[in-house]
């Protein structure tokens, strides 16, 4: 083979090649940056913690009055519950307003923060469930959106 040919076909190939991939690759979006991995805690009580957005604003802790949104799942992605089709709903967080998850998964979000609960049943609604809308011993999934903190006192923070 004569020595110039093999660079020209060589050359040919990488064009061919080019020439098929490129209408492949039309119309993609650019690669984006990696998402942030998402940190799941559990605790010893068995809650796990998913943070899916942390907020800037101010932290919530027992005894301070929070409002949030929240949507409510069993398990096998049932919605049995949600404030998001009528007014937030606002508690004083570690007073036993909500259900024990509620009270314990949401200390330390900070306003504009979006938190995932899962709920063991122990923390959630327990043997006796919620007459046929939560089973006995369902877990619950529970995603909120932290709108407000403020003391006990009515100031808003």
């Amino acid at each position: 083979m004569h020595p110039k040919i093999l660079p020209r076909i060589l050359f040919t190939a990488v064009l061919l090649t080019a020439a098929l991939l490129l209408p492949a690759f039309a119309g993609q979006a650019p690669a984006q940056p990696a998402a942030k991995e998402v940190k799941e805690v559990v605790t010893p009580s068995g809650l796990r913690v998913i943070d899916l957005k942390i907020g800037q604003g101010e932290e919530a802790a027992p005894g301070k009055i929070v409002e949030v949104q929240y949507v409510g799942w069993l398990e096998n992605g049932t919605r049995f519950d949600t404030s998001r089709e009528h007014q937030p709903f606002t508690f004083r967080l570690g007073a036993g307003d909500g259900i024990k998850g509620w009270d314990e998964g949401l200390v330390g979000m900070k306003v504009g923060g979006k938190r995932k609960l899962v709920i063991p049943p122990e923390l959630g609604f327990g043997k006796q469930g919620v007459g046929s809308v939560v089973p006995p011993n369902a877990v619950l999934v529970y995603e909120f959106e932290l709108l407000q903190v403020r003391e006990a006192s009515g100031r808003s923070r």
